[in-house]
This record gives structure tokens, C-alpha cells and sequence, in this order.
């Protein structure tokens, strides 16, 4: 039985073959056909946690630090920092990351682990955003 201290963050991978869920010794990594743990990620309090849509990273929010990991190993790929993150999200094929935070809406690559951009618009703040491919973000609502 898994012992999990906030139901906000947990989340299957795609494949079903994962599970990511905050606990009491910190962010674990389960590899669901074994039942064994892959690794603790180093942080605590996470709000916001997701899979890649492939299912090879979870990238996952925590004292306004956002961090990708390798789902299979646990190894940190990048650390992005930003200030009171409202939402993180995996572009659909999975190079880019968005992460909607109070320093405006920015992208980064993942797999160089660098910034592109930050889209600094307020008529996108708390509205749903969606990030559809590499540099494109959808904005429903306003």
C-alpha cells in the first residue's frame, strides 16, 4: 500500500508501466511491473508532477524549482528555476517543457536542457493553456 501525502501528485506514466507519487521519505519513482521503487527524486512539497507523453521523464514542481528526471533511472536531466509555478507541461512530442509561473509563460528545451523563450502575456495567466507542439501554445478562454 503506498503511503502518499498528497494526492495532487501522483501520476501514471503512458505506458502504465510507472507510477510517480509524493510520500513521507520524498518524490518516489515505481516501476509498476516489478513493485520496487526506482529512486527518491531530491524534493519535497510537489504540487505539480508529469510524465513525458512518451513516459521517459517526469518533469515535477517543488519550491519554485522544476525538475526533469530520466523515469527509468531517476538520474536529473535539468533544473529549471522559476518563482510561484502555477503549472508544468510536456510539449505533445515531448522536446519542450512550459512551465506558467509568475515570471511569465516560458519554454525550454528538454533534451538541451536550455531556455527558448518567455512569453510574458497577462491575458494568459489563469486561463488553460495547453502547449500543442514545439513553440506554439494554445490559450483557451480570453
Amino acid at each position: 500500500m503506498l503511503e502518499c501525502t498528497s494526492e495532487k501528485s501522483v501520476k501514471f506514466s503512458p505506458c502504465s508501466a510507472h507510477l510517480v507519487y509524493e510520500c513521507n521519505a520524498g518524490v518516489q519513482l515505481m516501476d509498476l511491473n516489478t513493485g520496487k521503487c526506482i529512486a527518491t527524486l531530491e524534493c519535497n512539497l510537489v504540487e505539480l508532477v508529469n510524465f513525458s507523453p512518451d513516459g521517459t521523464c517526469v518533469v515535477s514542481e517543488s519550491s519554485e524549482r522544476v525538475r526533469l528526471t530520466d523515469s527509468t533511472t531517476g538520474h536529473c536531466l535539468a533544473t529549471f528555476r522559476c518563482h510561484t509555478i502555477w503549472m508544468v507541461n510536456f510539449s505533445m512530442d515531448g522536446t519542450h517543457v512550459m512551465i506558467d509561473s509568475r515570471d511569465g509563460i516560458q519554454f525550454w528545451d528538454v533534451v538541451a536542457g536550455q531556455f527558448i523563450a518567455t512569453v510574458e502575456d497577462s491575458t494568459l495567466y489563469n486561463s488553460p493553456t495547453h502547449l500543442q507542439s514545439r513553440n506554439e501554445v494554445q490559450a483557451a478562454g480570453k
